[in-house]
């Protein structure tokens, strides 16, 4: 996962994962079953605002390739989020720890509808993903 989004990584990185890591494997149909479950927002909604982290966010080195060619690495968080909001108006904050040993503790602000600050909170396993609802105002 690069980014702040929740996305999908260049198809060469997909294609040496899918051959050389189950692990890895499993975690990007993780993913995909997640996006599918959530496609009122990924598919349908748009991306608002970020969260913005209350307590720092542990970083990981990722090494970059294109073409297979290894670039320098660079610190990246070990937590992806980003909140999106669907066509009726509900947002949700989406988070993703893509670390395989470290659990987190995610804290943050979040501009929730009608422009109200919420704070979210999740503890994070190594490898899961999980949906942070906001609440939505009649």
């Amino acid at each position: 996962m690069y980014g702040s989004l929740l996305s999908w990584e260049e198809i060469e990185d997909i294609v040496f994962i899918l051959k050389n890591s189950d692990k890895d494997l499993a975690f990007v149909r993780t993913l995909a079953t997640f996006r599918h479950a959530h496609a009122e927002y990924f598919l349908h909604g748009r991306v608002v605002r970020p969260p913005t982290e209350l307590v720092p966010v542990p970083t990981m080195s990722m090494f970059g390739n294109y073409n297979l060619e290894v670039y320098p690495a660079c610190a990246v968080p070990i937590v992806v989020t980003n909140t999106f909001e669907a066509q009726n108006g509900s947002r949700v904050v989406f988070a993703a720890n893509h670390d395989e040993s470290k659990t987190v503790d995610y804290v943050a602000n979040v501009e929730g509808v009608g422009g109200k600050t919420v704070r979210v909170q999740a503890k994070l396993a190594p490898l899961s993903v999980v949906v942070l609802p906001l609440v939505h105002d009649m």
